[in-house]
């Protein structure tokens, strides 16, 4: 039937964490490091400030990460951790890639 599968791409949500360098590197990372500012996801997770700001910017539309200021450093940092569902998300990222080793 023609149209359905572009019906059916065009309305899943899983289209957001497509075009955007970076964004599943960063969801697994935050999987696994809990809370942590944005210096640290660059360095640790090799991505580049702009491409974590994008990513950053997209997890943050789709409800799967938290962010808050931390006042108890000079200039305050910005504390950037996975909600329950950037959890969930991330946990059936991990399930996928599994499969895929396999």
């Amino acid at each position: 039937m023609p149209g359905k599968f572009d019906d059916l791409y065009e309305r899943v949500p899983i289209r957001a964490l497509e075009g955007q360098a970076g964004i599943l590197q960063v969801l697994l990372y935050l999987s696994t490091k809990g809370e942590v500012n944005f210096q640290k996801i660059v360095e640790e997770a090799k991505i580049t400030g702009r491409s974590l700001y994008g990513s950053l910017d997209k997890l943050n539309k789709l409800g799967m990460i938290n962010q808050r200021p931390d006042n108890s450093s000079y200039p305050p940092k910005n504390m950037i951790s996975l909600t329950e569902k950037g959890k969930l998300v991330s946990a059936k990222l991990k399930e996928i890639d599994e499969i895929l080793i396999k």
